[in-house]
């Protein structure tokens, strides 16, 4: 009497993305856990200069530490996933979380308090916290209502903009900014009037809190249009290629043009939270700072989202041209943004040494600028948003 065959179970096909996935996240976060451990035991032996000095130091060794906690749920996931485990879904949370952004005055109402008491360590927690809320808030506004999404996507998305759009960004303006500090150095080599300010420069790095020092670099063309080529040009094209590499990486599975849009918008929210994590401000700037984290913030979580969106509708509509126009767009606004930045630095510095290239006007209206386009960023990220809602809506 022969034997019923034995049932065949069909194999998982090798994943390589869940295992890059676990690998440059896990890696990322030992690396993160040990930096960080690091610095700890380096500061109790090292004396600090300066309590500001030591507030930055705090700062950094705790935006390092978040940063790597961040990517703890992306590696846990991933191995979730290559130990065959059933995935999670991850739903964006309620309506109710669109008030936590009321957090923000809070927050830094409480540093000026905790920096009158001397609290380093407080002051240094109240600036993470804004750091991460600002794009917490901004992921959930273009994540919301968007249906359930895959738990691994969404940590992923974000670690591959906190990791690899990071990480390649850097390398590439690194390797350009390698050139133009070359051409820089020779050319001040041969003015004598911008070697005698970076003298100035360098015997007042104690204090650096007189801008006018700045005002022979803002005042020189070449300086100042080098500065706006390398921040308008470079910077927005070398960025706003590699933002949505989430998507990129996802593109031969299946993906809705609202998963590429949330996936996007991920991508983009973790390089901006690499930015915000790793740039501290003076508590007594805290307030200026937060509002321009949140402007930055808001046009890469923007820029992203619309690159993830344009992928995904290239690829089942063939709609080419359309791609390279939205990559263009996104570049133009990163472009603005850099450029308004510099410009309204540099009208400080005509405003305080009285004269300058920029007109000391654009003190005041760069910043008002900046935040009309932050506003017009989070509105075109609710109006999309609400769009992609009605589509999802429809179909169902």
């Amino acid at each position: 009497m022969s034997q019923a065959p034995a049932p065949t179970v069909d194999k998982q096909p090798f994943d390589w993305l869940t295992l890059l996935q676990f690998g440059s996240s896990g890696f990322a976060l030992a690396s993160g856990l040990t930096t960080a451990l690091g610095l700890t035991v380096a500061a109790a032996f090292m004396p600090r200069a300066s309590s500001l000095d030591g507030l930055v130091q705090l700062s950094s060794l705790l935006g390092i530490l978040a940063a790597a906690l961040l990517l703890l749920p992306s590696t846990y996931y991933a191995l979730r996933r290559i130990l065959g485990k059933p995935g999670a879904v991850f739903r964006p949370y309620g309506r109710a979380f669109a008030y936590s952004i009321l957090a923000l005055p809070l927050c830094i109402g409480a540093s000026y308090l905790a920096l009158e008491a001397q609290l380093d360590w407080l002051v240094a927690l109240l600036y993470l916290v804004p750091a991460i809320l600002l794009v917490a808030w901004l992921a959930w506004l273009a994540l919301r209502k968007l249906g359930p999404l895959s738990a691994q996507r969404i940590w992923g998305g974000l670690a591959a903009g906190l990791i690899g759009v990071t990480s390649f960004s850097l390398a590439l303006e690194a390797v350009a900014g390698v050139l133009v500090l070359a051409g820089l150095a020779v050319y001040v080599q041969v003015t004598p009037e911008l070697t005698r300010a970076i003298e100035a420069l360098l015997q007042a790095s104690g204090n650096l809190d007189d801008v006018s020092l700045l005002a022979p670099f803002m005042n020189d063309p070449v300086i100042l249009l080098t500065g706006l080529f390398s921040l308008s040009v470079v910077a927005p094209l070398v960025e706003e290629f590699f933002k949505p590499l989430a998507v990129v990486l996802l593109l031969r599975r299946p993906l809705t043009p609202a998963q590429g849009f949330a996936l996007g918008a991920l991508s983009g929210a973790g390089f901006a939270l690499a930015e915000n994590l790793f740039l501290s401000a003076p508590a007594e700037t805290l307030a200026v700072a937060v509002a321009g984290r949140a402007g930055a913030s808001a046009m890469h979580v923007l820029t992203g989202a619309l690159a993830g969106l344009a992928l995904v509708q290239a690829r089942q509509q063939r709609r080419y041209v359309r791609l390279l126009g939205i990559y263009l767009l996104n570049v133009v606004i990163h472009a603005v943004w850099n450029g308004l930045v510099l410009l309204s630095a540099a009208g400080a510095v005509t405003l305080a040494a009285s004269e300058g290239l920029v007109p000391a006007a654009f003190a005041m209206i760069g910043p008002v600028l900046l935040v009309g386009l932050g506003s017009a960023c989070i509105l075109a990220i609710w109006r999309i948003n609400q769009r992609l809602q009605s589509e999802l809506n429809f179909f169902n």
